[in-house]
């Protein structure tokens, strides 16, 4: 994306109402906590888990997808502390099932 896009997630707040006089605007503070703020994805996390443990599903996560992110974190540091972009290369044994790669 670069300078041309962007993806925003917004932090879960109480309700979304907006409060607007000739003053400004003001909306209810975020969650406290990370948990609270993604409470559903955690109980998603949990039944996944349980249902993995009892076997009624087979894990959707893979050593693959670990290293993915990690080499994908790695590089945004990176590329946050010398203020450049940085070129992931992927080999074909390290790319997860269902990653696309986008050349340029």
């Amino acid at each position: 994306f670069g300078m041309k896009a962007m993806y925003e997630a917004n932090n879960g707040r109480p309700n979304n109402a907006v409060r607007s006089s000739e003053k400004g605007s003001a909306v209810d503070p975020i969650f406290h906590s990370f948990p609270s703020r993604y409470q559903e994805s955690y109980y998603a996390e949990m039944d996944c888990f349980v249902d993995v443990v009892n076997g009624d599903k087979v894990l959707p996560i893979t050593y693959l997808n670990s290293s993915a992110v990690s080499k994908i974190a790695d590089a945004a540091e990176k590329s946050a502390r010398s203020g450049e972009p940085v070129n992931l290369i992927w080999d074909t044994n390290e790319k997860p099932d269902g990653y696309f790669l986008i050349y340029h």
